[in-house]
């Protein structure tokens, strides 16, 4: 299936999406919208999803050209800034996706010479704002977090509209300041000094007796865990500031998620009086969740979320395509990624199967996610880019599943039957903020808009 003739097109409908997003949600973060009304759930501070937003914005000045795109999403980044020092791998999505598209976006100077900036430079416009903000935003809104990413965050907070209203969240901290401030720079600069600070700080928490950096306490519950989403984003920031340490991260989630050997499943560090495939009934399928037992030093599964998550299982995807992609990562564990990739490819539904996979694959007649396809897709056209035998097929499988998506599953624009939390039905067939984001982003790298290398 060639992208040839639709490719284009789709990712013009999404750009001109993000516009129409913006202007219900205002300066507030989107999460999901309702299918029915298209009212939005937004958040005051981004919360995990927040760098998608972001990402989405960096994604429309770089096909727009338009100096106030860019100076929409560098206002944006720079209200992520609080999550830099944050309790919470979840880092990783908010400040790469939030920063990683920053400098390639076309700066002021850039657009009156017509050519694409590589980033780093300073010129005119709005820079880099700085603080967050308490009792202000769009709609009126209640209630403390922004929802649960499988049990990441609690609490639901919604309002779209004019006027203000309070809220409080759990997350990134309680400060108050001033949202913005004018003054030189293109945005470019303060979202890469951004990046550089979140990756130092993540470093700073990487534990190097466990070999993680830890889910963290920033949402509550136990801190000591380690999660598919915790893996995405956080490799290539990390690897910034430190590839053995982001190649260290990636490895201790593979033991636990794929098995210490990606060929027989068989996992190290584990309860070893647990027969932990039969207790969670899971054959070959990736066990998203861990919680290291202070008292026994030892990795028992958690509950929920539980293996068949179709979104984890494209997490760990994206996360080891991003490490093979990284020679300075890949080095500190020749052949253990590679590994990896074929036992990820070989599930059903990744290079076989359905093009959009049910949330939950124990389920197929369940809601279906169009997230999980999109965070697929992207993460085959990097795989694409790996040398090695099944690079055409991780080519071909992307181009049909964006396809599928573009054609079959996105209306004016907005990618539909997205799936945030099947168990608990929160938002089963909904527009997602970050299935808008690599949807958009695989269309782009497909229209050679984005060089996903760097991405």
């Amino acid at each position: 299936m060639s992208a040839e003739g639709w490719a284009g097109p789709a990712l013009a409908a999404v750009t001109e999406r993000v516009g129409v997003i913006e202007r219900a949600v205002g300066d507030r973060f989107p999460l999901y919208a309702d299918p029915a009304d298209g009212t939005w759930t937004t958040t005051g501070r981004g919360a995990w999803t927040g760098g998608f937003w972001a990402g989405l914005l960096w994604l429309r000045a770089l096909r727009t050209r338009a100096a106030s795109d860019r100076r929409a999403a560098a206002a944006c980044t720079a209200r992520l800034e609080p999550w830099a020092g944050a309790d919470t791998v979840t880092r990783g999505l908010i400040l790469w996706y939030g920063t990683a598209l920053a400098d390639g976006a076309p700066t002021p100077g850039d657009l009156r010479a017509g050519a694409f900036g590589t980033g780093g430079r300073a010129g005119s416009g709005t820079g880099a704002a700085t603080g967050t903000r308490a009792g202000s935003g769009t709609g009126a809104k209640t209630g403390t977090g922004i929802g649960t990413e499988t049990g990441s965050e609690t609490g639901t907070e919604t309002g779209t509209g004019t006027g203000t209203g309070t809220e409080t969240e759990t997350g990134a901290g309680t400060e108050t300041g001033s949202e913005t401030k004018t003054g030189t720079g293109t945005g470019t600069e303060a979202a890469l000094l951004l990046r550089d600070r979140a990756a130092r700080a993540l470093l700073a928490d990487y534990d190097p007796a466990l070999g993680i950096v830890p889910w963290g306490g920033a949402f509550g519950g136990p801190r000591l865990l380690a999660r598919a989403d915790g893996v995405p984003g956080t490799v290539p920031l990390l690897a910034t500031v430190a590839p053995d340490a982001a190649a260290d991260h990636l490895r201790h989630h593979l033991d636990l998620c794929l098995g210490a050997d990606a060929r027989t499943g068989a996992r190290a560090g584990t309860d070893a009086d647990t027969d932990t495939d039969a207790h969670i009934g899971i054959g070959p399928e990736p066990v998203p969740a861990w919680r290291h037992d202070g008292a026994t030093g030892l990795w028992r599964p958690c509950d929920e979320p539980r293996p068949g998550w179709s979104r984890g299982r494209a997490w760990l995807l994206l996360a080891v395509a991003d490490a093979l992609l990284r020679p300075g990562v890949t080095a500190r564990a020749p052949g253990r990624f590679a590994d990896a990739a074929r036992r990820l490819l070989a599930l059903d539904g990744v290079l076989t199967g359905p093009l959009v996979p049910p949330a939950d694959v124990h389920r197929p007649d369940g809601p279906l996610d169009t997230s999980a396809a999109a965070i697929t897709a992207v993460a085959l056209l990097k795989l694409a880019r790996v040398p090695g035998e099944r690079s055409g097929a991780c080519a071909d499988r992307a181009v049909a599943v964006l396809g599928e998506l573009a054609g079959r599953h996105t209306a004016d624009g907005a990618l539909l039957d997205g799936c945030y939390e099947a168990g608990r039905g929160l938002a089963p067939r909904h527009e997602l903020i970050w299935g808008d984001f690599f949807l958009a982003l695989g269309l782009a790298a497909l229209t050679g808009l984005v060089d996903l290398s760097h991405v």
